[in-house]
């Protein structure tokens, strides 16, 4: 009786030993599961971190820098030479009318081709500007193309000529005549052309006889038309052509006034560093001229 006692305490300890053991156990695994979850938890936090940091910190991309255009030197393997003067020839109409104002184009074509040939270097009007002004030199054998008045026949016969060559001209415009009359340029056909390598300049409002006016009526007339053509082609018109090559000491004020660097008459002269910036000598090349005549002028 008393070793069945025994026996009963002995299992009842092993009992409470066991039920011990087991709350034991689970109470380590809790802890271990809660500190597992734990440092995942501080990973996934350490992780997000990093990569809101990594995304912060990022340097941004740099947009590609727009290179400028580069300007072409139209002066690049010539010879170089301040000339005593230049030829400044002047057109005004072309076409087949019998008139001694217009040449026709096949005459047009020859001359040009005739310049090309021989060497010749057609200016624009800053180029021959920089050689009046400031004594810049030119290639040599070169020549100014100046067109008077601005007819329809300038933009559909000596522009095609001229854009064909290669070749440059200043055309000088009476702006009361710009519209689309079918007598005189458009203003559309004005703008192609100053981007295209004609230029632009005035030859008054409406071809008055300046020498004749007032000097206030001729400042009003020289500062209208050169601001009716700055709105037309939105650059800057410094150049200014008498009509019929007249004018007095007012005229040559007035055009200065008016803020013209440059000023041509008609004096059937070669242009030279000696000429007055306001009255700068041109050659009329008219439509009954062979080209022994034409080739006359330039010398």
């Amino acid at each position: 009786m008393k070793n069945k006692r025994n026996i009963l305490k002995v299992i009842i300890v092993l009992l409470i030993i066991d039920v011990a053991l087991c709350v034991y156990g689970f109470v380590n695994s809790n802890n271990s599961k809660k500190s597992s979850t734990a440092t995942l938890s501080d990973n996934v936090n350490t992780t997000a971190k990093t990569t809101i940091d990594t995304t912060t910190t990022s340097p941004a991309k740099e947009e590609p820098t727009k290179e400028e255009p580069v300007k072409k030197d139209r002066f690049e393997g010539k010879k170089l030479v301040i000339p005593k003067d230049i030829p400044v020839l002047c057109y005004h109409a072309f076409g087949d009318d019998k008139s001694d104002l217009f040449v026709t184009a096949a005459k047009f074509k020859e001359q040009l081709e005739y310049l090309k040939n021989n060497g010749y270097f057609t200016l624009t009007i800053d180029e021959f500007s920089d050689y009046i002004l400031n004594k810049k030199p030119v290639p040599e054998k070169s020549v100014l193309i100046t067109i008077d008045d601005g007819y329809l026949n300038n933009y559909q016969i000596a522009y095609p000529i001229l854009k064909e060559l290669g070749m440059n001209a200043t055309i000088f415009i009476i702006t009361s005549g710009v519209g689309d009359n079918g007598y005189y340029m458009t203003s559309a056909q004005l703008v192609e052309m100053s981007q295209n390598g004609i230029d632009i300049g005035s030859h008054t409002t409406n071809h008055q006889e300046l020498d004749k006016l007032s000097y206030a009526e001729q400042l009003k007339i020289a500062k209208d038309s050169k601001a009716d053509l700055e709105k037309i082609i939105g650059k800057p018109i410094n150049t200014f052509c008498y009509p019929f090559g007249k004018y007095n000491q007012d005229t040559k004020k007035a055009a200065k006034d008016a803020g013209y660097s440059l000023s041509f008459n008609l004096g059937g002269g070669t242009a030279d560093l000696n000429d007055n910036p306001e009255n700068i000598d041109r050659v009329a090349v008219l439509g009954k001229y062979d080209m022994n005549k034409f080739v006359s002028l330039l010398k």
